[in-house]
Formats: C-alpha cells, structure tokens, sequence
C-alpha cells in the first residue's frame, strides 16, 4: 500500500503505511528501501542512510540500497570515499547494473578522472541507453569528459545526440537543470573544430543565443561582421 501512495503523491501517508508494516514485519528489507528512498528525495540524508543501512543488514544483497546509500554520500553528504564504496559493491553484486556505473562515472568526472569516467558512464549507457530516462545525461557528461581528454569526434558526437534528447525532454515541461545542460551543449558543440558542420556550428550558436547563453550572440555578431 505504501508504494502506492508513493505514486500518487500521497508521500505522508506512504511513510506511516511503511512505518506500521515494520511494526508487523521488522526484517523487511524493502520496506526500509522504501522509507529511505523517501528520506533521500526529502533531502533527509540520515535517515535516508539510516533506512538503507538497514535494508542491507537484513539483505547484504541489496544492490539497490547500496546504489542508492551511496548518491545519499556522494551527492548530499559529500563523502566521495564511502559512495564509491557503495558504488562499488553495488557493481559486484550486479554488473549488469547500470546506476553504480554512471554514479561513480560522475564521481570520476568532478574528481577530473576523466579516462576512468569515460569507463564508466560508456558501461552505463550500453546497460541503460533509453536517452528518455537516464540516457541523455550520461551522453551529455561522457561527451564532456571526452572532449577533456582530446577525443573530441566522439565527445561531439556524444553531445550532438545529447542536444537532441535535451530539446525533447523540454518540450514536455519546463525544467531548469535541463535548459542549463542544454544551453552548455549548444556552446560546446558551437565549438567542435570542424568536426560538426559549419551549418550544425552555426544552428547550435544560433539556439543557445535565442536561450540567452551571450557567448553564442557575440559570436554570432562576429560573424554577421
């Protein structure tokens, strides 16, 4: 019953449904998972870790509480070290998991491991290349991290087609994260050094100018002179 409530919204009712299920059942792993995913998406990180800690001592198996305790310490507790250690044995337990990939393909980027980030994000999306769901934001950092260790034909080439899924994502809603990402990619791409036309140079200057992104409009103007 907790689930849902989860998926129509109703979160405090989903957490006292989970609360009394552990009153009847304590050594239920996925209800912990649950209350814990909860706790992460209201920025509650001990609890969140707390929840997934528990879901793991009852189920050591646990590649998804793993996963998910360790963007609770990479993104919210910023502790790099115990994520990747979740990270990792999330990987050991599943290798067909694509999540602990492009997490710890993100860690390796912001860390300016770039080769090792490449790995990673590459493996996450052959496991998940849906470009709907997750796909397109691993295409638009491994295009990144590409571009950072000079293989730009395919860092482009990554960003090209993460540009594509950007602008349909955003038909369906404003998202703000989403239109920063895009108008990075569209001054990226404005710079692929001959390896995008000149016609895709210019319709990506053209876009991020038309976005508000001021370096795409004065390079636009440089060329109108």
């Amino acid at each position: 019953m907790g689930a849902s409530y989860v998926k129509l919204g109703k979160i405090e009712e989903a957490k006292k449904d989970f609360q009394k299920s552990l009153e009847l059942d304590s050594n239920n792993d996925f209800t912990f998972f649950e209350l814990g995913k909860i706790y992460q998406t209201e920025k509650k990180d001990d609890e969140a870790i707390d929840m997934f800690t528990k879901s793991i001592q009852i189920n050591p198996q646990n590649a998804w509480a793993y996963n998910r305790r360790g963007e609770v310490y990479a993104w919210g507790l910023m502790d790099k070290k115990a994520a990747l250690k979740d990270f990792e044995k999330a990987i050991e337990l599943d290798t067909d998991f694509p999540f602990p990939y492009k997490n710890r393909g993100y860690i390796n980027y912001f860390s300016n491991d770039f080769e090792k980030a490449i790995v990673d994000l590459d493996k996450a999306y052959e496991l998940d290349p849906d470009p709907h769901g997750n796909g397109f934001r691993v295409l638009f950092a491994k295009g990144k991290a590409r571009i950072q260790v000079k293989d730009f034909k395919k860092g482009f080439e990554d960003l090209k087609e993460s540009v594509f899924y950007l602008e349909v994502n955003l038909k369906y809603g404003n998202d703000s994260f989403l239109e920063e990402m895009l108008k990075e990619a569209y001054y990226l791409c404005a710079y692929s050094a001959g390896i995008l036309s000149l016609k895709e140079e210019n319709e990506y200057l053209k876009k991020g100018c038309e976005m508000g992104v001021k370096e795409c409009c004065s390079i636009l103007e440089k060329k109108k002179k």
